[in-house]
């Protein structure tokens, strides 16, 4: 078995972090004519933007949880070189919210995605579902078909014809004719990358994979034939293509064949230099987000990390990723979890084996993920910094924020550099592997208070105006562990003292854009800092059910020291959470409640409790997609005749287990697309009822007791299969009905350990 090359490693990451770069390069300014992006942006070097967080997107939830479908089909003993349409329309019912956030819900015949989702929903398969038979021409020959399609590219290194075999099959689920060919097209393109240099060769390989009479290949030659025409001209190239293939040629609202031709054009003139090839495709205008996307994640792939400027593209992003699935615990991640899932589906399609230290790191058992996946913070990338930022709260209240990443006043702020102290990834030293994190802080001050913070959690307040609504849920809850080894440089004596602290956070005053409500860090127990490598733990206390935003190390320099450097590494939270999930200090918020994410149906908080209703039906998803085990107790109150579920196990809107309540019934059920009964029993309740419901997963036993109004208890239990052992939990109502939950209570819900 050969060993995946280290250079693959690099280039899968750069590719993805450059996915992010381009894609929030090109949004604000999607949908933007040519003239218009000129006119305002033309001599902006960088970002144009100045988001704090930037928000989800399509084109970045489309990779995210596609992908997917490789570990979906693993779980239930498939094999992923085998992966076909429908298991990739499988992950795209399962975390796909209904009908908001993800992608864009234009409405039936008018957005592909929608109109593809809709007929998997009514029984159509896949491919059936995106083909030009099912749908006509103008719908399946969209621009979606490429847009999603880059992770496909990324877990095929140098093996365009396995890209190519993938990607269609994942394109065919909404897409069909050239819409599914420029998904081959583009996935060919960023697996050649890995091992072809050559523009043209390039684009000469990448052909192969697509026919040659389509009209996708045709436009890739017309493209050429404007670069040799127009040597060094790429404005001039542009308007040849506007005149020639714009979008008055083709119908629906954003067709594949127009903005494809910018990515061809851009790659030619951008001669492989990283910034001149993405910013000629975002000055072209029209879907930028979608067409700089794809072309940054070619590019990426193509010069690796050392070919993207760091202060200008990759400080700005620093591994944030923000998504809109339907589970809120997976809507936070960060650049290098999704590239190490990359990594161990290339390894494992390519059948390699990892070198040191990814071959602990990517290290699972069948069905589950990797430590690396699940969330330590290990900084094995170069360039990583995995979220987190700096903040130096005892310097000038002007220098809090950080400087901007090019020292323009219009581009982003760093948060990597504050006041003379500076985060970043470092090589000099390491708890594990070869990578940790590093902070350098000239003219340290004694007892000033440094902090190195990790955001985990973000509410929708948090971020810029874009229609991909996220719903977030916690990623750390009272009981579980924060864990980090830190030390000082070699040879130093103690010179500091660190500290694990979090913050909560809350917004009780309503709806809109409202600020936060942060209050005073939590802090766990001091300790000394040393040169040697040290364990810095902390259970987090349980009784504060408030969410907590964000956790970090404080350091604390012990005198005034002209340089102080300090090394971070194999940051870690697991452990057991018993907490409640209500959040009763977060208000409403359209449809919604913070903390939460939502299937479909309407979720609202009351004085008396959260609420939860629907047209159908309707299921609400709290807590961490990593849970395993732990006990569920909720108290509920039917307001209206329907079917009422305590969801546990929640893996996506098509796979949980449930404690449900049917007329007269009390039913342990599972849900794989539908629901289907395990046990049942006889069991009183009516509407008004106040009923407490009780469900614990162990091992792989199943158990539940119920207790209704008139103090009658009943219990009932079954084994279930491995494959549900963990998941968030939940609520349902069925049947059109309204649900009230008074308390909803999660105890001893084991996120596994992250130790390596």
């Amino acid at each position: 078995m050969q060993i995946f090359p280290q250079d693959w490693i690099e280039r899968i990451y750069a590719g993805w972090l450059a996915k992010l770069i381009g894609v929030r390069l090109g949004a604000p300014v999607e949908g933007w004519e040519h003239e218009r992006v000129m006119a305002a942006h033309r001599d902006t070097p960088g970002f144009i933007d100045r988001y704090d967080v930037f928000g989800a997107d399509d084109d970045i939830n489309g990779p995210l949880f596609f992908m997917r479908a490789l570990h979906d089909l693993s779980a239930v003993g498939g094999r992923v070189e085998e992966l076909t349409a429908q298991d990739v329309a499988h992950a795209l019912l399962n975390y796909a919210p209904y009908e908001h956030g993800f992608f864009w819900w234009g409405g039936y015949g008018i957005s592909t995605e929608h109109t593809a989702y809709l007929n998997l929903r009514s029984g159509i398969p896949a491919p059936r579902s995106g083909s030009i038979e099912q749908n006509g021409p103008t719908v399946a020959e969209q621009i979606g078909g490429q847009i999603f399609i880059d992770g496909w590219g990324l877990v095929a290194p140098g093996n365009p014809e396995l890209a190519a075999r993938l990607a269609r099959a994942a394109a065919s689920v909404t897409h069909g004719g050239d819409g599914v060919h420029g998904g081959v097209f583009i996935a060919s393109l960023i697996s050649l990358a890995f091992v072809e240099r050559d523009i043209n060769r390039l684009l000469d390989r990448a052909l192969e994979q697509i026919p040659a009479e389509s009209a996708y290949a045709k436009l890739v030659a017309a493209v050429r034939s404007y670069h040799r025409e127009l040597p060094g001209d790429w404005t001039a190239a542009f308007r040849r293509l506007r005149a020639e293939h714009g979008y008055d040629r083709h119908g629906g609202g954003c067709h594949i064949l127009p903005n494809s031709g910018i990515i061809v054009l851009a790659l030619l003139y951008g001669e492989g230099d990283f910034d001149r090839t993405i910013r000629i495709a975002n000055l072209c205008g029209w879907d930028t987000d979608c067409n700089v996307g794809n072309l940054a994640c070619i590019m990426g792939v193509l010069v690796g990390l050392d070919g993207i400027d760091y202060e200008r593209w990759i400080v700005p992003v620093h591994d944030q990723t923000i998504a809109s699935s339907v589970l809120g615990s997976r809507n936070v991640q960060d650049a290098t979890a999704f590239a190490a899932y990359l990594i161990r589906m290339a390894a494992r399609l390519g059948d390699y084996r990892l070198p040191a230290p990814w071959d602990r790191l990517l290290l699972s058992a069948e069905g589950a993920e990797s430590v690396a996946e699940a969330g330590l913070c290990h900084f094995e990338f170069p360039t990583s910094t995995q979220g987190f930022e700096l903040e130096r709260p005892d310097a000038p209240a002007d220098a809090l924020k950080g400087v901007p990443a090019d020292g323009e006043e219009s581009s982003p702020r760093n948060y990597l550099r504050v006041a003379g102290a500076e985060l970043g990834n470092s090589r000099e030293r390491a708890h594990t592997g070869g990578r940790s994190l590093g902070l350098r802080v000239s003219g340290a001050v004694a007892g000033e208070r440094l902090r190195v913070v990790r955001r985990s959690f973000y509410g929708l307040e948090d971020f810029a105006g874009r229609g991909y609504r996220p719903e977030i849920s916690p990623q750390l809850y009272p009981g579980q562990e924060i864990r980090a080894f830190a030390c000082t440089g070699v040879g130093a004596r103690v010179s500091a003292r660190i500290v694990i602290r979090l913050r909560s956070s809350e917004r009780p005053d309503g709806r809109g854009a409202a600020a936060r409500v942060s209050y005073e860090w939590v802090a766990g127990p001091e300790q000394e800092l040393t040169a040697d490598w040290s364990l810095v733990s902390w259970t987090i206390p349980v009784g504060d059910d408030r969410i907590v935003d964000s956790f970090g190390l404080e350091l604390i320099p012990l005198e005034d020291q002209e340089e102080l450097a300090v090394w971070m590494d194999d940051i870690a939270v697991d452990g057991s959470a018993s907490t409640s999930l209500l959040f009763t200090q977060e208000a409403n918020d359209y449809r919604g409640v913070n903390g939460w994410s939502r299937f479909r149906g309407l979720l609202r908080q009351e004085t008396d409790g959260l609420h939860l209703s629907g047209a159908g039906r309707a299921e609400a998803y709290c807590g961490d997609h990593r849970w395993t085990g732990g006990t569920l107790e909720t108290v509920l109150v039917p307001q209206l005749p329907g079917v009422y579920r305590l969801l546990a196990a929640v893996q996506g809107a098509e796979r949980c287990l449930a404690l449900s309540l049917y007329p007269g019934e009390l039913r342990l059920e599972r849900k794989m697309g539908e629901y289907e009964t395990l046990a049942a029993t006889a069991f009183d309740w009516a509407v008004g009822d106040r009923l407490t419901l009780q469900l614990e997963l162990s091992g792989d036993r199943l158990e539940a007791v119920a207790t209704n109004a008139a103090g009658e208890r009943q219990s009932l239990g079954c084994r279930v299969e491995k494959t549900w052992l963990g998941g968030c939990a939940g609520l349902g109502s069925d049947d059109n009905g309204h649900l009230l939950c008074e308390r909803f209570d999660v105890k001893e819900a084991l996120v596994p350990s992250l130790r390596i």
